[in-house]
């Protein structure tokens, strides 16, 4: 086993030293004293695991965890720390530490299974990952296909209804099945659209970047405005506020929110957005004034293929796509409702 150990102080490296002494097999290992330099060796994948003090001369605690979040190196990295509290520990496995050490509690054992579990876990991850890639591939690849042939169809459909029209011949009942078969191919394309997108999140690497959310609602607002026949009025209160998150993933969640309030609504939609702040969490709720749905419909409303009655042919994907969205960002996402009164969405982002 190949060790880096990234620590900046003398008596707490001997103090590890010591310890690896003590294993059965004693590892190899190099130092480094500083963040910019560790992360330059763990550039190298030449390690098996990482053992990194939280506070170095060139990076703070928080700067630390900010940098850890944003790494996508293979390497596991492990925190020897001095700081023993539950909820930096909390903050270090959100921020891709794969374990939390103290130093007053460290030892031969501790230490070898810590590592032991730690590189058995990123085997587990990298693994998983390349199975999401092919998944993934496999999926565009299948969703292309499928497209290819929607297409086919309806141009066969369109050239039909031509023909039969130049016949001199067309009839109501003739219209009426011509504009089913292009219903039901909008349908099935707009079903393998939205799978497509659904499985893509889960194979998604969200670089995180601050994204201001008063105005990708109004970027949002603009394309519905744009995109769909239906007229709606669009409230923002408080939500001039930056969260972080993946820009196009977010847009995509407000997209799906948003239709849902329009195609939910017998009249005019109005919707209200909504902010507010909780413990280290922002608020955002959607509230709608459409026909709502009664509550035995809640428990199963995130599910895939769960369709509620709307004027629309949905296709029971939306609400799946958006509760992915939301974990893909470590929040949540909820509903309530009050039949033939209005739903509300309320989503919850960490800060």
């Amino acid at each position: 086993m190949k060790l880096l150990i990234v620590e900046d102080n003398d008596d707490h490296f001997e103090m590890i030293e010591d310890v690896l002494e003590e294993l059965a097999v004693e590892p190899e290992y190099a130092r480094c004293k500083s963040m910019s330099e560790g992360l330059l060796k763990l550039e190298s994948n030449l390690y098996d695991v990482c053992l990194m003090d939280l506070v170095l001369p060139d990076s703070t605690l928080d700067e630390s965890l900010e940098t850890l979040s944003r790494l996508s190196q293979p390497t596991p990295v492990i925190a020897i720390t001095s700081i023993n509290d539950n909820q930096i520990a909390k903050r270090l496995l959100s921020a891709g530490f794969q374990d939390f050490v103290s130093k007053d509690e460290l030892s031969a054992s501790v230490l070898s299974r810590a590592c032991r579990y730690a590189m058995q876990r990123q085997d587990y991850v990298t693994k998983n990952d390349r199975l999401t890639r092919d998944m993934q591939a496999f999926c565009n690849s299948l969703s292309h296909s499928f497209l290819s042939r929607i297409h086919q169809i309806t141009e066969v459909v369109e050239l039909l209804k031509t023909n039969t029209q130049n016949t001199g011949a067309p009839t109501h009942e003739n219209d009426r099945w011509f504009d089913f078969l292009a219903q039901s191919t909008t349908n099935i394309e707009s079903l393998v659209k939205n799978l497509r997108q659904l499985l893509n999140i889960e194979a998604t690497n969200i670089d995180f970047q601050l994204v201001n959310l008063k105005l990708l609602i109004r970027g949002t607002e603009d394309f519905l405005r744009n995109s769909l026949n239906d007229t709606f009025q669009l409230e923002l209160g408080d939500i001039d506020v930056d969260i972080l998150g993946d820009q196009y993933l977010l847009n995509t969640l407000f997209v799906h929110l948003l239709t849902n309030a329009i195609n939910y609504s017998d009249s005019p939609a109005i919707i209200k957005v909504v902010g507010k702040r909780g413990d280290n969490v922002q608020i955002i709720e959607i509230i709608d004034n459409g026909i709502g749905f009664r509550d035995e419909a809640l428990e199963d409303v995130f599910e895939p293929f769960v369709r509620l009655e709307s004027k629309t042919h949905g296709t029971g994907l939306g609400l799946a796509i958006c509760k992915k969205i939301a974990e893909k960002h470590n929040g949540s996402i909820s509903i309530s409702s009050e039949y033939e009164y209005g739903t509300t969405v309320q989503l919850r982002f960490p800060l």
